[in-house]
């Protein structure tokens, strides 16, 4: 069974860092250049800098086996709306619904600080 809950302080974020390598590299092999994915490392991904903004899905070991990253909107246009700004899973746990679950658990937060601002 997988679990989604936001991420905490206590986090292993170096299993996080590799998860998102881990996705990038078999999720963009088809799409971006073999040498560009090979140089990428677990150090370039830093997921405690945004810890607060984060979902995971975490199967009955707790091994994080998917992350979803949200937030504010990036652009000025749209101030006052959430963005989501990933998702990735590991490849075996994708087309299971997982990326769906992460992203309606990170709609409900962004829909309730919304509310709270007054936005």
């Amino acid at each position: 069974m997988i679990t989604i809950r936001p991420a905490r302080a206590d986090d292993d974020f170096s299993a996080l860092a590799q998860l998102y390598l881990t996705a990038w590299q078999t999720s963009y092999q088809d799409m971006l250049p073999a040498d560009f994915l090979n140089q990428l490392t677990v150090d370039q991904y830093h997921p405690e800098a945004n810890w607060q903004h984060l979902f995971v899905a975490v199967n009955e070991q707790d091994q994080f086996v998917g992350v979803c990253s949200y937030g504010p909107s990036r652009r000025q246009r749209f101030a006052g709306y959430g963005e989501i700004n990933s998702i990735y899973l590991l490849p075996t746990q994708q087309r299971q619904g997982i990326g769906q679950r992460l992203m309606h658990a990170a709609l409900g937060i962004m829909d309730l600080i919304v509310l709270s601002c007054g936005c």
